[in-house]
């Protein structure tokens, strides 16, 4: 448990100051890979012997399902976007939980995630790794009928090939213009609230809530605020 604890403070205090530092939740530019990742339910509190998810949201609808594997759980996605088409491996876990007096329960979780855009830019594909760390807040028996919120600082890294040129907007570019295989890196919070009626959840996620607006001369590293609704039964 002190190891856990441990861990949690040392990440948390290590994510946090790089968003803060970033300015609009970025620090140099993000993979798309992970546009259709969410966080797991494993890492807010809920636990089973596996799960199955549907979402909707940006950038389309995704498809997850997961089995439990030591003390979390172990997942894989697919998602489809108009042109993209993303596939992810996770693995998430809660690492302490406290409770929080007559309110419910505070915990903090672990989840980490790696995806592959099969989308081709420029003959290359965009992939990309991160680690999340969610703090939540839930009232309410887990697997029951409880209402949890959370906020989750991550930090990732990719690789994406990127577009190089000097844009005020999408329809203006000056030379010179060039695209190269680059190193991506991004941090952030993510946010948001899960219903839980027994062992259906219902769950709402929001990321980059203050990000500036799409970076033209970097493309395809879109940035803007992203949403989710997923719809999951655990068993």
């Amino acid at each position: 448990m002190r190891r856990s604890v441990v861990m949690t403070l040392v990440v948390s205090m290590a994510l946090v100051p790089v968003c803060e530092t970033a300015q609009a939740q970025h620090l140099g530019y993000k993979s798309q890979a992970l546009d259709a990742s969410m966080v797991d339910g494993t890492a807010l509190g809920l636990h089973g012997s596996g799960f199955l998810e549907y979402a909707r949201g940006e950038p389309g609808w995704t498809l997850a399902g997961g089995v439990a594997v030591g003390q979390g759980m172990l997942r894989a996605s697919y998602a489809e976007g108009y042109v993209d088409r993303f596939y992810s491996l996770g693995y998430a876990r809660t690492l302490t939980s406290t409770r929080a007096g007559v309110i419910g329960a505070f915990s903090t979780g672990l989840d980490f995630t790696a995806a592959y855009n099969g989308h081709r830019f420029f003959g290359y594909a965009q992939r990309a790794a991160r680690i999340a760390i969610p703090l939540t807040l839930r009232v309410g028996p887990p697997l029951r009928n409880s209402l949890a919120l959370y906020v989750a600082p991550f930090g990732e890294i990719g690789r994406a090939r990127l577009l190089h040129a000097h844009c005020s907007n999408a329809f203006s570019c000056t030379a010179p213009v060039w695209y190269s295989d680059d190193v991506t890196r991004a941090a952030g919070v993510g946010a948001g609230g899960e219903i839980t009626i027994r062992r259906l959840s219902i769950d709402l996620q929001f990321r980059d809530l203050l990000s500036r607006d799409f970076v033209y001369d970097r493309y395809p590293t879109a940035s803007g605020v992203q949403m989710q609704l997923g719809f999951s039964l655990r068993f």
